[in-house]
């Protein structure tokens, strides 16, 4: 399982990644829609995603669920 986290941004997300007991820096992603789907695809069913609520999350949340498959669905509580 990995935790991968998404520090949002206007623009983009800073990504870090926490598995095995070691985090590591996963660069950015771009908040377009496509860079956002592409990034979705690769999500595993174990993967957990934590962001933070700014204004963009429902909109990230959303197409990271549409972008997924739907065993690797998001959620935003």
């Amino acid at each position: 399982m990995k935790i991968i986290a998404l520090d949002v941004h206007r623009t983009f997300a800073q990504v870090a990644i926490l598995e095995n007991g070691k985090i590591r820096d996963a660069g950015r992603l771009e908040l377009e829609r496509e860079h956002i789907l592409k990034f979705a695809k690769r999500l595993n069913v174990e993967d957990e995603i934590v962001l933070e609520a700014t204004v963009n999350t429902k909109a990230i949340v959303r197409l990271l669920n549409r972008g997924s498959t739907p065993q690797s669905r998001t959620s935003s509580r």
